[in-house]
Order: structure tokens, then sequence, then C-alpha cells
């Protein structure tokens, strides 16, 4: 025999649970500092995707493109469907106006990478 237990009673304990004493919380928000000061600091270093990801925001339509595209590129096995997908996404939007745009889609790509 099941039993199901009562949402609304299954919720209120799961509520009860998850709550943090002041010394967890406190513990909670200096890793969550920390790690977004490191994330931070090492975005100013990151190149190809993650340096274009960084100038451009995910409010305009060259950021979307650009999740759109890392997250597809994650999915591709092999590079001549990567390189189609990335002048395919990358045919619209005005990518000439940011210094790492002009770097990472020059032709030949920079020596160092983007």
């Amino acid at each position: 025999m099941s039993y199901r237990r009562d949402e609304t009673e299954a919720v209120q304990d799961m509520l009860q649970r998850a709550q943090m004493s002041d010394e967890e919380r406190r513990a909670a928000d200096t890793l969550a500092r920390r790690l977004v000061t490191r994330v931070r600091a090492s975005r100013t270093k990151a190149s190809g995707v993650d340096a274009l990801m960084h100038e451009f925001s995910l409010s305009s339509e060259e950021g979307v493109a650009l999740m759109c595209l890392a997250e597809a590129l994650l999915r591709i096995p092999d590079k001549a469907t990567r390189n189609k997908l990335i002048a395919d996404k990358l045919s619209d939007g005005n990518w000439s106006t940011l210094t790492t745009a002009r770097r990472c889609l020059s032709t030949p790509p920079p020596r160092g990478g983007c």
C-alpha cells in the first residue's frame, strides 16, 4: 500500500528544514561574495566566448546570440559543424563596435586567441 503525504504539510516541513541559522547565513554570504569576486576578477582575463560575453550584455541581441552559441557549442562534437554554427549565429548583430569583438572576429584570428 502506498501513502501520499499532504502537499501543504510536506511543503511546510521542507520550509522549516530549509531555515538557516544566523551563522549559516553569514557563512553562505561570505562564500557567495568570495566566489563572485573571483569570477569577476577572472572574467577580465577571459578569452574567446567568455571575453565576448563580458562585453555584450544579455539584454542585447548580440549577448543573447552569444549565450545561445555557447550553449549549443557544448553539444556539437565536430569542428566543421561548430564553425558553421558560429558563422551563422554571428552573421547578424553589431559586433564591430567593441574591442574584444574586433579582435576575436578578425581574420585570421590573433595568435594568442581572443
